[in-house]
């Protein structure tokens, strides 16, 4: 039973009463029950309260203009049937459920999507609407009922999820009630899993407090910024006119994740796919009616914008909020976000409970390393000297890690200072300033692919001209004075460095023993007509967890991989006890070449028992390399089948079958700048990791695109 409250004003009461004459109304409700089969049995105990209520709502006369009764939700939607008419209530509790409660002028929206055969005074439709509301916990009727061609022209609404305002400070004056509407509604795009849909958008805002509630935050830009509500909203913000379904960007999280779809490709598919289905031609009956000039398209630059605006979200609601805990809906400032993202990060592990199926494969005590160069992004060409505080890094490449300035070889702060010193500031005028003449025409160079020739210039020239090219750069990394640790950040490493700075230049400064045949593979930078990074190193677990991946600039080079790792035992072996620390697996393609450096062969500077941590470990190459390792030492000191001794399931390959899927993402990520590409990384690995445990739970096996033999 529930409460109702229903005004009615004397002179409509005088002049509806004799519509209400309990005989007519007692005939009418039993002509209308039996048009509805789940009615048919109620018949007898539903008339008689319909009759009832009529007298109390009219009986009385217009001396009464406030009634309040109790009504079963089913006799009080049987009493809207006698009263308008099946149809009509019908359509009526339809539009009814579509807008929302909090649409300024809710009650003049709901007769205007009303059926010009069906329409209802909206004085008397604000008292259906209120019994309607009332009694929405258990409808009578369903949208079964009603004809699919009287309800394509509702659009959907878009609006806060609040009635009142939030904010402290009004609910304890009590001005929570202050919403008024912000400005008029606006005409938007709602991409649907079915096709497109024209959306009518509103805002409110606090008279009291000045907040503006948006759709999907709420705030104030000019001053605290914008917030995000409790809970996720339906649609994802793509600009202030385009909307997405939250299952839609979720269905191309998951495509791009398993099948490699880029945002073109998405984009594409999903245009074909709605021009072919009927809500696409209501879509644009719609927007010719409502709005004037092209309908949206769903565009590639609408999905990305779609994929980092959800992926933003999703971060912030994980917790990863930066320190004010605030999302500007501001471009600038959702670059900065990310950025704040991608930093944090780098000097940060993803976190995995290791299962019961992944202890069997030797989870949390093995892991596998190794890099993959078919990831890059293209940086800052300006030389910049790593340094941790009065200490240079020797042998870290002397690059600046930001990036380039759009049309620019450089940054923002270094092109600002190559035009001081008269430097070229393009790609190509760069190059030709420092002596690659034919570079500017000939060459055609992309992302981890050699050069290919158009004119008779043989290898001999082009080698010529590198060499020329570097001499180049070395004199002016020679005359530059600038000193960062930005490298050092961008690995990760920045903390560890200043912490333990004889340690990181213990490591820069020192190299592989000479006195052995060393088992070399081509670790060398690939040429490109603009200065890229080699790659990405990735650690990742038996289980296929990836625990993190740090960018690798030039060349995979044993200083800047023996401090990432180093780094990573001296935050994992805490956890550790020493005499456990043999049973801590490392597996690594080139571990000859790493454990040959001098400072591999010597304790580290730091506090014991860590200074020995390196020489402790087990440390072992892949069953897919050791076959390439032509030095003896190789087969007997790393081979892992010393390893598969003491546990036969443990899964050395780990990171080669990772790099089966994220190597095809190389045309998606080569073609990024760095701070998209490292944010779209971070986000695939992320849901990467999340399915992985959700096969893990599940008993399912991980897919691969390929799968890699022992």
């Amino acid at each position: 039973m529930y409460r109702y409250t229903i005004h009615i004003d004397s002179e409509m009461a005088a002049s509806k009463r004799p519509r209400y004459d309990p005989s007519v109304a007692e005939a009418t409700a039993k002509a209308k029950v039996s048009q509805a089969k789940q009615m048919e049995s109620l018949t007898t105990e539903i008339v008689p309260a319909i009759v009832t209520a009529a007298k109390q709502l009219l009986g009385k006369g217009s001396k009464v203009s406030t009634e309040t009764f109790r009504l079963a939700p089913k006799v009080a939607q049987i009493l809207l049937v006698a009263d308008i008419g099946l149809q009509k209530c019908m359509q009526l509790m339809y539009v009814t459920k579509k807008v929302p409660v909090n649409v300024p002028n809710r009650t003049k929206v709901v007769c205007s999507l009303m059926d010009p055969n069906y329409c209802i005074h909206e004085d008397r439709c604000r008292v259906y609407i209120d019994i309607i509301e009332t009694c929405v916990d258990a409808p009578v009727f369903d949208n079964t009922h009603t004809s699919d061609s009287t309800l394509n022209h509702i659009p959907r609404f878009l609006t806060p999820p609040v009635n009142s305002c939030i904010n402290d400070s009004c609910r304890i004056s009590g001005h929570a009630d202050s919403l008024i509407s912000h400005h008029d509604s606006t005409v938007v795009t709602v991409y649907s899993l079915s096709g497109p849909e024209i959306g009518v958008k509103h805002a409110l805002k606090c008279r009291n407090c000045n907040y503006i509630y948006h759709y999907s935050a709420y705030g104030r830009k000019t001053s605290i910024g914008e917030k995000l509500y409790n809970q996720p909203r339906d649609l994802v913000e793509v600009s202030d006119v385009i909307y997405c379904e939250r299952e839609l960007y979720e269905l191309f999280c998951s495509l791009s994740l398993h099948c490699w779809v880029s945002f073109s490709g998405f984009s594409e598919s999903y245009t074909e796919f709605s021009m072919k289905s009927c809500k696409q031609q209501m879509y644009m009956q719609a927007w010719m009616k409502n709005r004037k000039g092209s309908p949206h398209e769903l565009t590639r630059k609408a999905v990305s914008q779609m994929f980092y605006n959800g992926e933003l979200e999703d971060e912030a609601r994980n917790g990863h909020l930066r320190p004010d805990e605030m999302i500007v809906h501001l471009n600038s400032d959702k670059l900065e976000y990310m950025q704040y993202i991608v930093e944090k990060q780098c000097s940060s592990m993803y976190q995995h409970v290791p299962r019961k199926g992944c202890i069997e494969r030797g989870c949390g005590k093995c892991w596998s390393i190794d890099g993959n160069w078919k990831l890059c992004f293209p940086h800052c060409m300006f030389p910049v000297l790593c340094k941790v505080p009065s200490m240079p890094l020797l042998n870290f490449p002397s690059v600046c890690v930001k990036q380039p300035r759009a049309n620019s070889a450089f940054c923002i702060e270094h092109h600002s200072k190559a035009e001081s010193l008269s430097y070229p500031t393009d790609v190509r005028g760069f190059l030709g300033y420092c002596g690659a003449k034919k570079s500017a025409d000939c060459a055609v160079i992309l992302p981890n692919e050699n050069p290919v020739l158009t004119d008779v210039m043989d290898s001999v020239s082009v080698q010529q001209e590198n060499e020329h090219i570097q001499e180049t750069m070395e004199v002016i990394s020679a005359a530059c004075t600038e000193e960062s640790d930005s490298l050092l950040k961008s690995q990760g490493v920045q903390d560890f460095a200043r912490e333990f700075p004889s340690v990181a230049v213990s490591i820069s400064s020192c190299e592989e023993d000479k006195s052995v045949i060393q088992c070399r593979k081509d670790l060398g930078e690939r040429k490109k007509i603009q200065l890229w990074s080699r790659g990405h190193v990735f650690l990742v677990r038996p289980c296929g967890h990836i625990e993190f991946w740090r960018t690798i600039y030039r060349s995979e080079s044993p200083s800047q991989v023996f401090l990432i790792v180093i780094v990573w035992l001296y935050q994992t072996l805490k956890d550790v006890p020493p005499d456990k620390w043999g049973e801590i697996i490392l597996a690594y393609d080139n571990m000859c070449q790493l454990d040959s450096l001098r400072a591999a062969k010597q304790p580290l500077a730091l506090p014991k028992p860590y200074d020995l941590m390196w020489q402790k470990i087990t440390k072992v190459i892949d069953d897919l390399h050791i076959k390439n390792h032509v030095r003896t030492d190789c087969q007997t000191t790393y081979h892992p089948s010393k390893v598969r001794e003491l546990n036969p399931l443990l899964n050395l390959m780990t990171a080669e079958q990772t790099f089966a899927w994220i190597s095809r993402y190389k045309r998606i990520l080569c073609s990024m700048n760095k701070l998209h590409h490292q944010f779209f990384l971070h986000r695939i690995v992320y849901r990467r990791n999340r399915y992985t445990e959700w096969c893990i739970d599940t008993g399912r096996k991980v897919l691969l695109p390929v799968n890699v033999s022992k």
